[in-house]
């Protein structure tokens, strides 16, 4: 599998104003199920998508690195799957996704 490099965003202000739990729920329904931004603030933040435009995710999920280029990538895989693949890249720059994924707390 290709999985594309991240490109992460220094702001992290998005990414602090959410706990663990929400964090984990938006990185997973951006690459497992493919969902925009704005239902993901909506569904998943309990968001009006109307007023945020889905900035909230977005901004979590860019300072995680993950753009565009994620969106649905694992569809289709189980979670540990998907980790499984991202371990078998070697790169550590996936360490903070898989530790996400995984259900562990990060920074």
């Amino acid at each position: 599998m290709n999985i594309p490099k991240l490109n992460k965003s220094e702001r992290d202000r998005e990414y602090n104003l959410y706990n663990t739990v929400q964090r984990e729920a938006v990185v997973k329904a951006f690459l497992f199920e493919g969902m925009h931004h704005r239902q993901i603030d909506s569904k998943i933040l309990g968001l009006d998508s109307d007023y945020t435009h889905g900035f909230q995710s977005m901004g979590i999920l860019h300072y995680l690195g993950l753009d565009r280029h994620f969106k649905g990538l694992f569809r289709d895989m189980s979670v540990s799957d998907a980790i499984n693949e991202l371990k078998s890249t070697k790169d550590s720059s996936y360490f903070d996704l898989i530790t996400i994924l995984e259900g562990h707390v990060i920074r």
